[in-house]
């Protein structure tokens, strides 16, 4: 009976060849349990990388409004420099909240109780 390999290590290149060798020495159900972990690994991946991506293009839009702001009022407004940065900070926090839930995914319980009999 193979053991369960970490799911992060399918994005490790120096080890997708012992999670490939795992996978080949699994059963079904446990190759099946293995896929949703995995499933949930790269929907995290994706999200967080949605998140910067987002956070980037908020970030220059901020700052291009800041220029225009700075370059066309009157007095003192330096601190409108720091909204580009606060929307990109709070982008991150929410994308990366939103990556740890759907990374923490709890697999179906029938997939795990299928493992567990074939591990007995």
């Amino acid at each position: 009976m193979a053991e369960l390999p970490n799911p992060d290590d399918a994005f490790d290149p120096s080890k997708q060849d012992a999670v490939e060798e795992a996978l080949k020495n699994m059963s079904r159900e446990e190759a099946a349990l293995f896929v949703f972990l995995l499933k949930s690994k790269y929907q995290k991946r994706k999200i967080q990388l949605t998140g910067y991506l987002v956070g980037i293009g908020l970030w220059l839009v901020g700052m291009l409004f800041a220029l225009i702001v700075y370059g066309t009022a009157s007095g003192f407004v330096g601190w409108v420099f720091l909204v580009p940065f606060a929307l990109l900070g709070m982008t991150m926090f929410a994308f990366g909240k939103w990556a740890e839930q759907v990374g923490k995914r709890v697999p179906p319980q029938d997939l795990v109780d299928a493992v567990q009999r074939k591990q007995k």
